[in-house]
C-alpha cells in the first residue's frame, strides 16, 4: 500500500491548489467591479472579500496581487502590508 503520510500531503497539497484556484475565481469576478479605483482600495476591497469568505490572508493578498499585476497594476507598494 502507500504510506499514509503519502496521501495526506498530497491531498493536502490538492487542497490548497483548489482553494487557491477557487480564491482567483472569485477575485476574477470581482476585479472588473473595482476597475477605475486606486490600487490600495482595490486591493483592500478584494483581499477583504476574500478573507470574508474564510481565506487566510496571506493567501488573499498573494492572490489578489497576481491577479492586479496580470492586469498591469503595480502591486509593489503593498508587499507586506496586511489589510
Amino acid at each position: 500500500g502507500v504510506d499514509s503520510t503519502l496521501i495526506e500531503a498530497a491531498v493536502s497539497q490538492l487542497d490548497s491548489e483548489q482553494e487557491e484556484a477557487t480564491a482567483r475565481e472569485l477575485v476574477d469576478r470581482k476585479l472588473r467591479s473595482t476597475r477605475g479605483l486606486d490600487r490600495d482600495k482595490r486591493l483592500r476591497r478584494l483581499a477583504g472579500m476574500l478573507a470574508r469568505k474564510g481565506y487566510s490572508e496571506g493567501m488573499a493578498l498573494r492572490v489578489v496581487r497576481q491577479a492586479l499585476e496580470e492586469e498591469g497594476e503595480e502591486t509593489e507598494l503593498f508587499e507586506g502590508e496586511g489589510f
